[in-house]
């Protein structure tokens, strides 16, 4: 009886053929069926041919039996952060483009592009956000093939522009008529190029 044990795991190939309890010198052509590259876990997948001392193919001669390995890439870990900003409101878009790797590398060959993109205006406060790309030598984008970002957002904080409006005081003896005092002060500047209105309720 003939019969094969074949296992392929990572890149050892294990070949016993036994021939009525004596081992036969054979010999076994693989060819793989996959070489990964991205980021996952990969089944070893190949074909193959034995042959014997002759260079005949008797394959067909034996029960096979295969166990494919398992192709384990794991994903690259990057941590970037952003910087934090404030200011009091001036009606401009207030930034912080700098940004920081705190951990982790980008592969061989391989470059990481970096466009951070908070920006605030109004009064409030916002995420400091960034978009990041990895790109291979040929310039594709390889970010999600084999990449784990995590982005650390600074803060982005206008802080409302303080003024203070103050209404004349006025007084009368009851006359029967209304009583009006059509005076303001402004404490503090408004921005350039805005105005401000007073309306008397």
């Amino acid at each position: 009886m003939f019969y094969a044990q074949i296992t392929i795991a990572d890149v050892v190939i294990t070949l016993s053929v036994h021939v009525q309890n004596s081992i036969v010198c054979t010999k076994i052509n693989v060819t793989y069926a996959l070489a990964p590259i991205n980021a996952g876990t990969h089944v070893n997948n190949a074909e193959f041919k034995i042959t014997n001392a002759s260079g005949i193919n008797v394959t067909d001669n034996y029960d096979i039996k295969v166990d494919f390995g398992i192709l384990q890439i794991d994903h690259r870990q990057l941590t970037i952060s952003t910087d934090s900003a404030e200011k009091v409101y001036d009606d401009k878009p207030l930034t912080a483009k700098k940004h920081t790797l705190v951990s982790g590398t980008v592969a061989p060959g391989q470059k990481m592009a970096v466009t951070v993109t908070g920006t605030r205006t109004d009064a409030g406060q916002s995420p400091n956000t960034i978009n990041v790309v990895i790109l291979d030598s040929a310039g594709n984008d390889v970010t999600d093939l084999g990449y784990r970002i995590t982005k650390q957002t600074g803060n982005l904080k206008v802080l409302p522009r303080p003024i203070t409006v103050t209404s004349k005081d006025a007084s009368k003896v009851y006359d029967g008529t209304p009583l009006t005092k059509h005076e303001v002060t402004l404490s503090g500047t408004i921005v350039s190029g805005h105005e401000w209105r007073c309306t008397y309720t």
